[in-house]
């Protein structure tokens, strides 16, 4: 197993990682992938009246929970099926749903800038008779965003088994999300028009999915050939071994200091 690194050594192992096309190729993936919690935000301070958005929030958060779990359960730990073609799966579906759920979207979204409540005289209430769709859009924005966020981790999971490796992954992929969350609530901040961060937000999407291909191609079926892999089992039995040895070598030593023993 390998010790924990020193600063300087992580610094080094992550300027390593630009040089890995496949991290430059998630780049957009990364990027885009909080991009449009400005967006959405906006729109529903915008539209909705207090008890309906916090309606919409408890929608957010359920459509994300049952996303996640669709696309663990049913795509990605598919375990009938070879892990590049889980991959293809997934991008299948999430390329899919987003393509889909972000035209219903724009559908709606042309139809209303910030102005809604001065145009239309006050914010929707869920009472409304249009609301319904409104609310499903919501559910299914964050159901779409929890099935993407799923695949660009189980992309990065499947290029290797290394603890370090994921985690430095794992922290250049927040890194970029961040700047990209970053520069969406700054385009918010200075009221650009709805539609252009909607479009912003799905483009960015669309982007990635093919380059995201290319890093799934390749994907190989296991790493255990090309990485070093610990089992537990056998760092227990090493352990003990070790704990043994150092045992018999300690009664070697006692014995060999010991006092011969006197005759009678």
């Amino acid at each position: 197993l390998d010790t924990t690194t020193k600063v300087h050594e992580e610094l080094v192992a992550m300027l390593r990682l630009m040089k890995d096309w496949r991290m430059l190729a998630l780049f957009p993936m990364f990027f885009a992938s909080n991009y449009f919690y400005a967006y959405q935000g906006s729109v529903n301070a915008t539209v909705f009246d207090g008890p309906t958005r916090a309606l919409n929030a408890t929608l957010e958060g359920a459509g994300a929970i049952v996303g996640a779990l669709f696309i663990g359960f049913f795509v990605l730990d598919n375990k009938y099926m070879s892990r590049r073609n889980r991959g293809y799966l997934g991008l299948a579906v999430v390329t899919s749903m987003i393509i889909i759920i972000w035209a219903v979207g724009l559908s709606w979204q042309v139809t209303f800038g910030r102005n809604y409540v001065t145009v239309h005289g006050r914010p929707i209430n869920y009472h409304d008779s249009d609301y319904k769709g409104k609310g499903a859009l919501f559910f299914f924005y964050y159901f779409g965003d929890a099935c993407y966020q799923a695949l660009a981790y189980w992309i990065m999971s499947a290029l290797s088994n290394d603890p370090f490796t994921l985690a430095r992954f794992a922290g250049l992929y927040k890194a970029i999300q961040s700047a990209g969350a970053a520069g969406s609530y700054g385009m918010d901040a200075v009221l650009h028009p709805l539609l252009n961060e909607h479009l912003a937000s799905w483009i960015m999407m669309l982007f990635s999915f093919p380059l995201a291909f290319l890093v799934i191609r390749s994907i190989k079926e296991t790493n255990y050939e090309d990485e070093k892999v610990v089992y537990v089992e056998d760092v227990r039995k090493m352990e003990m071994e070790e704990a043994a040895s150092d045992s018999a070598e300690k009664e070697s030593v006692h014995s060999a200091a010991a006092p011969p023993a006197v005759g009678a």
